[in-house]
């Protein structure tokens, strides 16, 4: 018996006694319409936020659709937001050194100092510079630094020598304790280190050297 298509209302045969559509198109749309069928008896719309108060000046502010609550109403979020730059333009600190740097408030990127960005283009302030953050690493100050020099006789206490090197004197010290123990050339540093500080090791390299030293002469006999 003919039946109507529930989407194109057009007569059709139906093969089975389920069947409300005459073609696949209408059954797809037909399926779909029933899903959102569905869906619409089950949804339940959810309650309007309430408006809220700003914490600074009492305005009512509308609240969003979705997201956290606002604190503050517009105004008074601009205000706090310019006095926190503010706040933070006002102790701009030099990257290099954390010192202020006053003329960088309202300057963007990184702020650095007169006397940092000296020391790119000056070699001497920049040594010295490097044997300031030396001494503060290993608790010296240049009096200490000065004493210790004038009592090892301006001579490094391994060789003896009076050249320190390109980096200059090298501050032995403990790597357990910190403590200071002398001033070193950098020969004498580099090799101690390499030794791992070991009497056996310095003790057996030194015969060596004096054995080698021995067949070298006799060969020169």
């Amino acid at each position: 018996m003919p039946r109507e298509c529930v989407i194109c209302e057009n007569p059709f045969v139906p093969r089975r006694r389920v069947d409300k559509t005459c073609s696949l198109d209408c059954q797809i749309q037909h399926r779909r319409n029933l899903a959102r069928e569905r869906t619409r008896k089950h949804y339940k719309p959810r309650p309007p936020r309430p408006d809220t108060q700003c914490e600074a000046c009492g305005a009512v502010v509308p609240a969003p659709k979705s997201g956290p609550m606002p604190r503050w109403c517009r105004e008074c979020r601009a205000k706090k937001e310019d006095e926190r730059l503010r706040k933070r333009q006002a102790v701009r600190r030099c990257y290099k050194c954390n010192t202020p740097v006053p003329e960088a408030a309202r300057k963007p990127g990184v702020a650095v100092c007169a006397d940092c960005r000296a020391d790119s283009r000056d070699p001497e302030k920049a040594r010295a510079k490097e044997r300031r953050r030396t001494l503060r690493k290993y608790g010296l100050t240049e009096d200490d630094y000065e004493q210790m020099l004038r009592d090892q006789g301006g001579r490094c206490l391994g060789c003896g020598t009076d050249q320190p090197g390109a980096k200059g004197w090298c501050i032995d010290h403990c790597h357990a304790s910190g403590m200071v123990r002398a001033l070193l050339c950098n020969r004498c540093n580099t090799a101690l280190g390499l030794a791992n500080e070991d009497p056996k090791i310095l003790r057996a390299l030194a015969s060596l050297a004096e054995r080698w030293q021995r067949a070298e002469s006799e060969i020169k006999i």
